[in-house]
């Protein structure tokens, strides 16, 4: 099929690499070269026309200035390295290559020519497809006045939906995806044909080996500088490591540093385009010239820091990379036992600490520990109906402030009869569960199973309807203390997630006036925020349905998997109550 000057109206589907966690271009540059002019030519620059000039695979209209470098082949194959993970997890190196798959037929792959002297483009440029199962591409006969080139994997893929014009926007948001794209380029020297690798490293390196070409620096040292840079603010140890050679996988620390720049990509490109990111990092070969991008960056490392439960060395990464975030430094033998606190907004894991020549969060793993990191109030308040004494809990955030019974109502009389224990057939049939739910369940003493009392949806609510009384529904509760809300339940949930740094938003910033959810991490916190154990018995709330209506509902939270369900009319359930005050 023959092409025109500018590629003809090719058809591409908007597939945006958001799909992938990694995402990477391994291309194998293989130059068959008609005539190779064996020169130098660093400091000469393009010639002829500075109008943008594309070719898809090579075409029959070349520049009419005689090229340098002229009838060049260029082949290779694209592999997108993909990880189809939760960004939280982190998954052994050993299983790269079972993750590793070719392109899509159809990515484009752009070739730019860059200036010899300051790696602008030139205004010519090539591109081609990849086809077939492999990720192949080829571009035929192509003519260089440079030897310096940067490839691109375009963001889009053609398979029938999208019309593509020759061009793909770099910044533009995205409103079909909701985020910006992010085109994965290196800038290589075409004479060394050796294999490389575009990923997100490539991406950084690019964007600082212009900056300090432009600044005068020799081609080679620009490169082996914007390395040992890429390196540092990530906090690894000093000296060069190129990601373009696809090695990473054999490596960890490496090939972790890269997950998790892929990772706060991510997360970055929901608001902002990667572009800005690039920038920062090409001129100052740092995250931390910029308040903000620092503030980015510390906050989402920060957040995964937090809601690590394990992996080889991403605990160790975190905090190394934490502490160049932070400049504090190097951890030496000098600096051993020194403190510091991180201004991050979680409060659970706030300190580092100089220990073993690496700086290190010592997570505080305690109930006692966790619970002081909470800063809660606890008390006790005496029913004065029969007497019994419940301990209490008070929470203060956002400018509201909450009191809970810190354990179940066990009030009984003539007429309310709650059942006193669990029902064990429960148990029976949720086996399997998560090793620290089931470790947990098992550690409660007999002391929290005393506590248990399964009242019927009519004595809870002591009535077949609701009347709402000042905003609140008394129920079975004693005198200045009510049934709670979905909305009086989820402020503890928030506030869990909030303090422990693992939310059920993901970046912890959901508003505190519009939040109504039961996330998976505020639960487990629960027993050590000061607010009693739970397990998996039914908690009581009241929800306003449609129409003003409202409804009783029971929140359970077996296996740390919150699940609310709507009982008003089911004459068999049990529920516990946890009461709050007025």
């Amino acid at each position: 099929m023959n092409y025109s000057k500018n590629c003809g109206q090719l058809v591409c589907k908007k597939t945006n690499l958001r799909l992938f966690l990694i995402a990477g271009l391994s291309i194998i540059l293989n130059f068959a070269i008609a005539t190779f002019f064996a020169v130098m030519v660093v400091g000469c620059s393009m010639g002829g026309s500075t109008e943008e000039t594309s070719y898809l695979g090579g075409s029959s209209e070349e520049p009419s200035v005689e090229a340098l470098l002229p009838n060049i082949n260029v082949t290779g194959g694209a592999k997108m390295l993909a990880r189809n993970v939760e960004s939280t997890e982190v998954v052994d190196s050993s299983a790269m290559n079972t993750w590793s798959v070719a392109a899509k037929e159809g990515t484009i792959i752009r070739m730019a020519e860059l200036d010899s002297v300051t790696l602008d483009t030139t205004g010519v440029f090539y591109f081609a497809k990849c086809n077939g199962y492999d990720g192949e591409f080829r571009f035929d006969s192509v003519s260089l006045n440079s030897p310096y080139v940067m490839l691109e994997i375009a963001p889009y893929v053609e398979d029938g939906s999208w019309t593509w014009d020759g061009t793909w926007s770099f910044d533009a948001y995205d409103e079909i995806w909701g985020e910006y794209p992010i085109t994965y380029s290196i800038i290589v020297d075409v004479r060394d044909s050796g294999g490389v690798d575009i990923n997100i490293m490539t991406y950084l390196e690019a964007a600082r080996l212009r900056y300090l070409v432009r600044q005068g620096m020799d081609f080679a040292a620009a490169k082996q500088q914007a390395d040992r840079e890429i390196l540092s603010a990530f906090g690894l140890p000093n000296g060069s490591f190129y990601f373009d050679k696809g090695r990473y996988p054999a490596y960890s620390k490496y090939e972790t540093a890269m997950l998790y720049m892929n990772a706060f990509t991510s997360y970055w490109r929901r608001t902002n385009s990667p572009i800005i990111l690039a920038d920062v990092f090409g001129s100052s070969g740092t995250f931390t010239s910029v308040d903000s991008i620092r503030g980015f960056f510390a906050d989402n490392a920060y957040s995964f820091r937090v809601r690590m439960k394990s992996g080889p060395g991403n605990p160790a990464f975190l905090d190394g990379f934490l502490a160049t975030l932070y400049e504090l430094g190097t951890c030496t033998a000098e600096s051993e036992g020194r403190t510091v606190e991180l201004p991050c907004e979680s409060k659970l894991f706030k300190d580092i600490t100089c220990v073993s020549g690496a700086w290190t969060i010592l997570d505080k793993n305690t109930p006692e520990e966790i619970e002081e990191a909470f800063s809660v109030t606890k008390g006790t308040m005496t029913d004065a109906r029969d007497g019994k004494v419940y301990n209490t809990v008070t929470y203060s955030f956002e400018g509201s402030t909450y009191t809970w019974f810190a354990e179940n109502l066990r009030y009984s009389d003539s007429l309310v009869q709650p059942v006193l224990e669990i029902d064990s057939a429960f148990f029976v049939k949720n086996q399997g569960r998560d090793g620290e739910f089931e470790e947990y369940i098992n550690s409660r003493d007999s002391s929290y199973w005393e506590t248990y009392a399964g009242y019927a949806v009519s004595d809870v609510i002591g009535g077949d309807s609701i009347v709402m009384d000042n905003g609140h529904f008394q129920g079975i509760c004693p005198d200045g203390w009510h049934i709670p809300t979905r909305k009086e339940w989820s402020r503890v949930f928030y506030f869990a997630e909030k303090e422990s740094g693992e939310c059920y938003s993901q970046d912890c910033r959901e508003q505190f006036e519009v939040y109504e959810g039961f996330g998976w991490y505020a639960s487990q916190y629960l027993h050590q925020i000061g607010f009693g154990d739970i397990t998996v018995e039914y908690m009581t709330f009241l929800d306003q349905e449609y129409k003003g209506a409202w409804s009783v509902w029971v929140l359970t939270m077996d296996n740390w998997k919150p699940m609310d369900y709507n009982v008003s009319d089911d004459p068999d359930v049990r529920i516990s109550v946890r009461c709050v005050k007025n």
